[in-house]
């Protein structure tokens, strides 16, 4: 009779992963935001319906259309229903990476947990509040351990019916995980070396079962990559690298040779330090540590008792190698896009790539570790990362704030705009959101009832589109930006003070102390006088921005 101890085991792991991510991106839920390119995608939403997802997003990612097909019509604008989405997906996807590597082993249960819990709360990534734009990543991470969960259960049904019906699943999502985004192409090396450790009745899989078992999945990786190089027409990511080696292999290959460990060594070491950097703190440093230590000391006191035939050594071997296997193939995306790799946003998306590699390994070192100093490093990487994590959910959120101040003074000071107005803007501004997102909630705010494809309004960050799209800083110059059109006639620029109050620029009037050189040009061509229109309805923000911050010391100028 098999013991009831390793379901409670199994079961006190998940609890612990749910309770982890609860903790690190609770507040996403609480207190929601829609964050970076998020609002772009729900405008599209919100003006075309699901079709709206092929200008948004659907250039760069063809086959991302099921998971929104799915969420958005449960979800729609609500911004505390996707960032609730977002997190359960991320809790999800940490579950399904738990069970997958504890299948390997039932007595790998300590190091996979570890492993799972790494990735749930990885710090190289800091872009969690960005819940409509990962759900896709999510979903997609999510479909491709299920798969090879389904394989590995495949392998030890002795039914053949039910074998063939687990495996046609687990090819389905297999597909759905990798057509959706690449991000993840790196979980599909684990295929081979899991089926090559699985054991069914205490035995090894004989290796040609093991190829069997793993050459449809293969055949799937083989099409992906042949549809993803040569057939499909996305226009980014590109395969750069392929055509650096057709002009001159031998400096293709040696950029990429210097640039690998650079991000391996970025992803899998550096990335970890971030919770131990106390310069981004928005909150008290004693508030950090005792957050962080009791949340370590809840994650070392809570890890399921190690198993009495546990072997260490087989344990650290195969994580290490999984892990490194995972980075390898995992940067593979980003070397032949040559995409770059940081740490900082918002490049660090980027990480994702990797996030599995990076868990994995750090849990291989770990045990290696004698066992109580291993428990005691996890548990205090694990619980420092969701401090971090719900650090950055601080920041989020003020920014959040902001963003609905600025809406609201701006409605409050512009009641309308005359269409075809183009606001000019610098950093600082409001982080967090791009000047493609603050134009979606513009033309959400001024034109919402348009349905069609020309915009009406646009916002430009003047020091990106300064030369591209907007010509010149002079009168008269046409503006064309995406579906945008307009004139540099008709522009109004605008700067927010220290104090969060929004200043409406003006030829020869006052501007604040920090104002970018490029907005002092600017100045030169707004024209509120022009622009500004006074209605007897005047604009309203999108619902769900958030209007309690607004300073009411702050006067329209």
């Amino acid at each position: 009779m098999t013991s009831p101890e390793p379901k409670i085991a199994h079961r006190r792991c998940l609890l612990l992963l749910i309770g982890m991510g609860l903790a690190a991106y609770g507040l996403l839920i609480i207190r929601p935001g829609i964050f970076g390119d998020d609002a772009q995608l729900l405008y599209a939403f919100h003006r075309f319906g699901l079709a709206g997802y092929g200008t948004a997003l659907g250039y760069s990612r063809p086959c991302g259309l099921w998971v929104y097909g799915l969420l958005y019509p449960l979800l729609g604008d609500h911004p505390g229903l996707w960032q609730l989405a977002a997190v359960l997906l991320r809790i999800l996807s940490a579950c399904l990476f738990f069970d997958l590597l504890r299948r390997a082993r039932e007595s790998w249960r300590l190091p996979a947990l570890w492993a799972a819990g790494l990735c749930l709360l990885y710090p190289g990534f800091s872009q969690q509040a960005h819940a409509l734009q990962f759900s896709l990543h999510w979903c997609a991470l999510s479909a491709g351990l299920a798969s090879q969960i389904l394989m590995l259960r495949a392998a030890d049904t002795a039914g053949k019916q039910k074998s063939r019906l687990l495996s046609l699943a687990a090819l389905l999502l297999a597909g759905l995980g990798i057509f959706s985004t690449e991000y993840f192409f790196g979980l599909e090396a684990l295929r081979p070396l899991l089926l090559a450790v699985h054991q069914r009745d205490g035995h090894r899989l004989p290796p040609r079962e093991s190829l069997q078992r793993w050459l449809p999945y293969g055949s799937i990786l083989l099409i992906f990559l042949i549809w993803r190089l040569f057939v499909s027409e996305i226009p980014y990511p590109q395969p750069l690298l392929l055509d650096a080696l057709v002009r001159d292999s031998a400096v293709a290959l040696a950029g990429l040779l210097a640039r690998a460990p650079q991000d391996l060594w970025k992803a899998g070491a550096l990335a970890w330090a971030n919770v131990f950097n106390i310069h981004n703190l928005n909150m008290p440093l004693w508030q950090y540590l005792a957050i962080g230590a009791a949340l370590a000391a809840a994650m070392f006191f809570a890890c399921p008792a190690e198993a009495a035939d546990g072997n260490t050594n087989s344990q650290s071997a195969f994580f290490l190698c999984a892990g490194l296997l995972a980075l390898l193939a995992g940067a593979l995306p980003l070397w032949v896009s040559s995409t770059p790799l940081e740490l900082s946003f918002p490049e660090n998306r980027a990480t994702l790539c990797l996030l599995a590699g990076a868990g994995l390994l750090a849990a291989g070192f770990f045990r290696l570790l004698p066992a109580w100093l291993g428990r005691l490093a996890a548990g205090l990487l694990i619980g420092f990362s969701a401090v971090f994590q719900f650090n950055i959910a601080r920041d989020y959120q003020q920014a959040w704030q902001e963003l609905g101040s600025f809406f609201g003074q701006l409605t409050r000071c512009a009641p309308a705009l005359e269409p075809g107005t183009a606001v000019l803007y610098e950093e600082p501004f409001i982080s967090s959101y791009p000047a493609n997102a603050l134009a979606a909630l513009l033309n959400w705010t001024y034109d919402p009832q348009n349905r069609g494809e020309i915009l009406s309004y646009d916002m430009l960050r003047v020091s990106e589109r300064l030369g591209e799209g907007l010509p010149a800083l002079e009168l008269g110059l046409p503006i064309r930006h995406g579906s945008f059109s307009g004139s540099t006639s008709q522009v109004l620029a605008v700067a927010l003070d220290e104090q969060g109050c929004l200043r409406i620029l003006r030829p020869g009037g006052e501007y604040p102390a920090h104002i970018h050189p490029f907005l002092r040009q600017a100045m030169r061509i707004s024209n509120p006088g022009s622009v500004i229109k006074n209605t007897a309805q005047p604009a309203s923000p999108p619902a769900f921005l958030n209007f309690s911050s607004i300073n009411d010391n702050c006067v329209c100028f």
